[in-house]
């Protein structure tokens, strides 16, 4: 009863937990703590060598996922293309999410609510 849609995975539990896994570890290296020390730049590459030295994202990957495919260097190149898309796409996420909060804590962070509307205001 599941729906093939044409992507790389069938969406299966294991599949669930290997992804999950991995968002474990890119949370885990990409925080605004590191951001705050002044460690954006190489972020990518920091997050890619603590998902290949993760036991549980290789044990997922090699266990489950790619328990079919028999060639050893097709498989290293499929977890690398797939760990490198993810990784890209939750490091532009966390930019844009970083920018937005640098964005807020810049502007006037208070409520305008003791403040004259706009109208009463321009009618002076």
């Amino acid at each position: 009863d599941t729906v093939n849609r044409g992507g790389v995975f069938l969406v299966t539990d294991e599949v669930y937990l290997f992804f999950r896994n991995v968002e474990k570890v890119v949370r885990s290296t990409a925080n605004f703590d590191e951001v705050r020390k002044g460690k954006l730049t190489g972020i990518k590459e920091d997050i890619m060598k603590n998902l290949e030295s993760s036991f549980l994202v290789n044990k997922y990957w090699c266990d489950h996922l790619a328990s079919n495919i028999e060639n050893e260097k097709a498989s290293k190149t499929l977890l690398e293309m797939v760990l490198s898309y993810y990784v890209s796409l939750r490091c532009r996420a966390f930019a844009n999410a970083y920018i937005l909060v640098t964005r807020h804590k810049n502007s006037e962070g208070a409520s305008k609510k003791g403040e004259k509307s706009l109208r009463k205001s321009l009618a002076k």
